[in-house]
């Protein structure tokens, strides 16, 4: 068993949330080398070769999310996240498309979340006709001990015009009417401390993977 995340991880984390600017950063940048950046991708690089194909093929470096924030358009002008995340999908982690598997690790939230987060107008007709065709198998889904224990149901926002020919179906089955459909895990950070980190991860992957499956299907 090899561990990842050390209490030193998060401590980095809550320094940074209380001076979050460049220069604190730049002054702690080898306990962010040293604690943070090469342990998350070892775990990055571990949950590849849990998940095989087509993501032991992919750069580990592709699928982790930057630790700098995107201020261009936002309020909050933080330079930098407090957490450190990675995405699977099919295409890569700015896959929208297709049901997808990503995980944060931080002091405000740990979470793992499954499922099709902004998927465009195309993807969301073809995800809801494939619902209304197979509502007695995603009631089966929705209702596996697994996904309840660790997901419980599936979120998103609702569309309130839909085609007229999906009317009825909405009736039957109310998910029919969003326009995302994703699940999401919080767990606390004490869970990861010198554990297990790649045995942790799977377990939620696998409570949601066939839901994903289920939802990949809408492709053929």
């Amino acid at each position: 068993m090899t561990h990842f995340i050390s209490a030193n991880f998060f401590e980095f984390f809550i320094g940074l949330a209380q001076h979050n600017r460049k220069s604190w950063f730049d002054e702690h940048r080898s306990d962010y080398e040293l604690w943070v950046k090469q342990p998350f991708h070892a775990l990055v690089a571990a949950m590849q070769e849990q998940l095989g194909e087509p993501y032991t093929e992919q750069k580990t470096s592709d699928l982790i999310f930057r630790i700098n924030r995107d201020i261009r358009f936002s309020k909050n002008k933080e330079p930098y996240k407090l957490h450190m995340a990675a995405a699977f999908s099919p295409q890569g982690k700015k896959d929208m498309m297709h049901p997808g598997f990503y995980f944060q690790i931080g002091v405000e939230q740990c979470a793992v979340y499954m499922g099709i987060y902004n998927p465009d107008a195309i993807t969301v007709d073809r995800i809801r006709r494939h619902l209304a065709a197979n509502s007695h198998e995603l009631q089966s889904l929705l209702k596996a001990p697994s996904f309840k224990k660790y997901f419980g149901h599936v979120q998103g926002e609702e569309q309130k015009r839909l085609p007229a020919d999906l009317a009825r179906a909405v009736e039957q089955e109310p998910l029919i009417a969003r326009k995302q459909w994703y699940y999401a895990y919080e767990f606390e950070p004490e869970a990861l401390i010198d554990a297990d980190c790649v045995s942790f991860l799977m377990k939620a992957y696998r409570a949601g993977k066939s839901m994903n499956d289920f939802l990949m299907r809408a492709w053929n």
